[in-house]
């Protein structure tokens, strides 16, 4: 079915495979969809910037300090607001663990372990708290915003009681 062209006071609005909004890339598609590629690639080139700088000083624990000061960031901006699928969380989750690699100079389960012991909470579990948090924020924002909170007790109770129970 062909779709309907959009208009603005009277200027059609043009179709467009992605759009930035707030920083976020959205994909045109049947269902929400947010494109990952442009969050981990602004990971990927600060990531690259701090690790060349202090690549010398051969301390891979303030190496990760900086990475996670200053990188991680981009890998978690908006995940809170934007709903990501288990694939998404997978590669978020990857992309992280790929730099902790580089920064340790290991492999396989290695990476995992270097990471449950320097890591305070594991990418996952911040992404879902960060998620929490922003869901408990509009639920108590009823009085201000009516039709936020009426989307919320319509999609957001149900997730924020299924995301309780997966903590």
């Amino acid at each position: 079915m062909p779709c309907v062209q959009i208009c603005i006071q009277g200027a059609p609005v043009n179709y467009v495979q992605k759009a930035k909004y707030l920083g976020v890339m959205l994909k045109s598609c049947k269902s929400f969809f947010v494109d990952l590629h442009f969050m981990k690639s602004k990971f990927y080139r600060s990531f690259n910037a701090v690790f060349h700088k202090v690549a010398k000083s051969k301390d891979e624990l303030v190496t990760l300090h900086l990475v996670t000061s200053y990188c991680r960031p981009y890998l978690l901006y908006a995940t809170e607001c934007v709903g990501l699928s288990v694939t998404h969380m997978r590669s978020l989750r990857n992309t992280w663990q790929c730099a902790v690699s580089h920064v340790f100079n290991v492999s396989g389960n290695n990476v995992n372990f270097i990471c449950a012991v320097t890591d305070s909470m594991p990418l996952d579990r911040r992404i879902v708290i960060r998620r929490i948090k922003f869901l408990e924020q509009i639920e108590k924002v009823h009085s201000q915003r009516i039709v936020l909170y009426k989307l919320f007790q319509q999609f957001g109770r149900k997730e924020l009681h299924w995301l309780r129970s997966m903590l």
